[in-house]
């Protein structure tokens, strides 16, 4: 029909008869070590003498929906200093400003460059 042999079309898989027993090996190692991922488990594995290649533990730990913890990222610490700008909030008007400067170049090759001032707390240009 589409030029494939008839062995191909009769061809059923063998299941491998130590794959649940590996999914339980491997959810053990996971559930004792949450940081490692597929490929940590992988060679964890593989030196306890499991035939696991790494991509048969990311197939399998793909079908788990297992994976790696997600490591939160350290806070940095707030200042001390009751004017501390960079942590401070707009609460009115006039209250917190910062400014930046802007550079750009025209179409004849000078460059401009100025500075620019802006109200935190209306979003207003004071000054350019």
């Amino acid at each position: 029909m589409v030029d494939q042999p008839r062995s191909r079309q009769r061809f059923e898989a063998n299941s491998r008869t130590d794959e649940t027993l590996l999914v339980n090996r491997m959810l053990q190692s996971a559930k004792a070590k949450p940081w490692d991922g597929s490929r940590q488990i992988g060679w964890l594995l593989r030196t306890e003498g499991w035939r696991a290649g790494l991509s048969r533990v990311f197939r399998l730990w793909q079908r788990e929906g297992s994976t790696a913890a997600v490591k939160k990222r350290k806070r940095r610490r707030l200042s001390s200093t009751v004017n501390g700008g960079h942590r401070r909030r707009a609460e009115a008007p006039n209250d917190v400003w910062c400014w930046d400067f802007v550079f750009d170049g025209t179409v004849s090759g000078s460059q401009l460059e100025w500075l620019s001032v802006v109200d935190e707390y209306t979003r207003m240009c004071l000054a350019l």
